[in-house]
């Protein structure tokens, strides 16, 4: 450290124009210390926040501030003006500071804030920047090229109607008292809007840049569209483009990449989890071969791209394939069912091997997806009559077809009802095959009698209506009918339209009865 005194003194050499009586009053003003002006100065130096524009500023008061007391000869006041301006840094300045406690004095302070906040280019490096940059304009790959408006819609087009008269060199209406519009006057309207800014397709209707002569250009015109007609004009219809009606199906599909392997066994039949085109909902699949492996037409349920379908391996040996593309399928909608073919669907039930009815047919059914009460009606179903192939028609026979187990009940009683009485008919007619003589019928009132049995199938009592004095018709469980004549048989009448009918009016049964009717 320098003794105050030496500095003083060097100070006052370096000021030779200064009196000696000024020269101790500036020494006795120095030797006194002035807070208010102390403080004027600090606050005098704006706190530094870490800006590079503000760096030389800050370090440049700094300096001045620090060596004015710097001739004092006191170590205290020293250390209060470090401390002080070590105040006055705020933001990231004060966070580079942080705890280096190695920054004690305001050498090593000021040679930090340069070494982190200066701005280190010069004109060295700025001439040297300008100079290596590449400036050379970048080669296109391949070279872009901007064609002009003749290049992409080419040659202008003739819009006008051929041999039309300008509108300056129209006749002048001749004037109306009565009405405001004249209606033997029309106005031959263009293809485009005067009253709009043109468009840049219209703004090459008038440059020349055809070989061929105008009228050679109209008359290829003519010949090609026709003379066009302003008679029925609609301005949302273009009359003079032949392609305005043309629409092109655009049906982009992005290719769907998937690895997905599987293998089946030779002559079995498996069902597989199978990626579709289709993400989710109701499908139909298309009959097809995959690599000798079968896939019928189905109806199922996709699920996150990936669908429950039916593969048939009718080969000898194992085969293994993997998929690279999703199956292609078609999406089902249930109100237009009429449109899609269940042929194969009534096919492979009526080629199908059934068993007979004394055999078990539940096997053969997929009720995976049905509660107990519709297994149990469906393999009734099919034990009614096996030998019929199933209306499938109705979606609840398909078992694929997922909906509420309440509907599914529903039309299950509706089956077996028809089915029963498809049977009922058919044991009907197989009985009247035989018959050759038809009932009459001379009688309208019907009475009911009691007859005894003579056949064990047929209940000891049953009530027969009596129809007339020829014929008497037998009401069985089973839908046959009694044989035999009814001796005196106990007479029990009941009116049922007029009048009771009298016991000694009852004919004997005959031997041919008519037809039975259930």
């Amino acid at each position: 450290m320098v003794d105050t005194d030496i500095l003083v003194r060097d100070l006052l050499n370096s000021l030779p124009t200064l009196s000696d009586s000024e020269s101790d009053t500036e020494v006795t003003n120095m030797s006194e210390f002035k807070y208010d002006m102390f403080k004027s100065r600090l606050d005098n130096i704006k706190p530094y926040d870490g800006d590079v524009n503000q760096l030389n500023k800050f370090l440049s008061r700094c300096e001045n501030f620090i060596q004015k007391y710097n001739t004092f000869n006191d170590a205290e006041l020293k250390l209060h003006v470090f401390q002080c301006i070590q105040e006055k840094l705020i933001d990231k300045a004060e966070i580079m500071v942080g705890r280096r406690m190695e920054l004690d004095t305001w050498d090593k302070l000021k040679n930090a804030l340069i070494q982190c906040f200066s701005d280190r280019r010069d004109i060295d490096s700025s001439f040297k920047n300008w100079h290596e940059c590449d400036l050379s304009k970048p080669r296109q790959m391949p070279p872009q090229r901007f064609p002009t408006n003749s290049q992409v819609f080419g040659p202008p087009r003739n819009v006008f109607k051929p041999n039309q008269i300008p509108t300056n060199q129209l006749p002048k209406p001749e004037p109306m008292s009565t009405t405001s519009r004249n209606p033997s006057f029309r106005t031959n309207r263009t293809n485009f809007d005067n009253r709009k800014p043109p468009n840049f397709t219209f703004e090459e209707l008038y440059n020349k840049e055809i070989d061929e002569t105008e009228e050679k250009f109209t008359s290829n015109y003519e010949n090609f569209y026709g003379e066009p007609s302003f008679d029925n004009y609609d301005p949302s219809f273009n009359n003079f483009d032949p392609y305005y009606n043309t629409k092109i199906p655009f049906n982009y599909r992005k290719a769907d990449e998937v690895n997905f392997s599987f293998s089946v066994s030779p002559q079995e039949k498996v069902v597989k989890n199978l990626p579709v085109s289709i993400y989710e909902g109701e499908i139909l699949t298309k009959p097809c071969k995959v690599n000798n492996l079968y896939i019928p037409q189905i109806l199922t349920i996709a699920k996150n791209r990936f669908a429950p379908i039916e593969i048939e391996n009718q080969t000898d040996r194992t085969i293994s394939i993997t998929m690279d593309q999703p199956l292609l399928v078609d999406s089902f909608d249930s109100n237009l069912h009429e449109i899609y073919s269940m042929d194969h669907f009534h096919t492979s039930i009526q080629k199908s091997n059934f068993p007979h009815n004394n055999e078990n047919i539940n096997p053969l059914l997929r009720t995976e997806h049905l509660n107990c009460e519709e297994k149990s009606l469906l393999s009734k179903l099919c034990h009614i009559n096996n030998t019929e192939s199933f209306d499938l028609s109705d979606r609840v026979l398909i078992s694929n077809y997922v909906q509420s187990h309440k509907d599914s009940t529903k039309e299950l009683y509706k089956q077996i009802q028809e089915k029963n009485e498809k049977t009922k008919e058919k044991i009907i007619s197989k009985i009247n095959e035989n018959r050759s003589d038809p009932p009459s019928f001379e009688n309208q009132n019907a009475a009911y009698i009691k007859i005894k049995a003579r056949n064990k199938n047929v209940p000891k009592f049953k009530k027969v209506p009596i129809t007339g004095q020829n014929s008497l018709k037998v009401f069985t469980k089973k839908g046959s009918y009694h044989k035999g004549t009814a001796r005196k048989p106990k007479i029990k009448t009941k009116s049922f339209l007029q009048d009771k009918q009298d016991a000694d009016n009852t004919a004997p049964i005959p031997n041919n009865p008519g037809p039975v009717n259930s």
